[in-house]
């Protein structure tokens, strides 16, 4: 996990030492944590691939609302620096088809538009299962969706004690 937070520090800008990032609760397999100095909360599993790779899949959120998914592979070497092609499905449904970049072994899941984020966070609301499929197929990631939700649930009640 020092590896992914060390990443989301310097997606956020700041320092590592900096970053100040301090647990808050362990809930359903995912750590939840905060990075002080941004008003970040964040929950983060340790996850396998269906290729067998280690996944870190991560779920970020400020108070202002931006959010950022972020998956990190623990050997940077089984996911290649490049162009990355990403479908996002839930219960078999496509929430989001779209390329994005891997570098280091880490990828954001790419939403662009509110909207599109509010569609996939509704459909996670009721879902079961989420699938990250990444190059075309080749590897993909699957989130059960109540122990995200309680994880979602760990967050918010991180960004309100803060």
């Amino acid at each position: 996990m020092r590896r992914f937070g060390l990443a989301m520090a310097f997606c956020l800008g700041a320092a590592p030492v900096a970053a100040q990032i301090m647990p808050v609760a362990e809930v359903a397999g995912y750590k939840v944590a905060r990075i002080g100095s941004q008003n970040v909360c964040f929950a983060a599993a340790e996850l396998k691939s269906e290729a067998g790779s280690g996944v870190l899949y991560g779920y970020y959120t400020n108070k202002t609302g931006q959010r950022w998914h972020v998956l990190t592979y623990e050997a940077a070497a089984d996911l290649p620096d490049g162009p990355l092609p990403v479908v996002v499905t839930i219960d078999g449904e496509e929430t989001l088809a779209r390329d994005t970049v891997a570098q280091g072994g880490d990828f954001m899941l790419p939403f662009e538009v509110l909207a599109e984020i509010e569609g996939h966070e509704a459909r996670v609301a009721t879902g079961a299962e989420m699938v990250v499929s990444i190059q075309g197929g080749e590897d993909a990631l699957r989130v059960d969706l109540d122990d995200y939700r309680a994880a979602l649930d760990a967050i918010e009640t991180c960004l309100t004690a803060m």
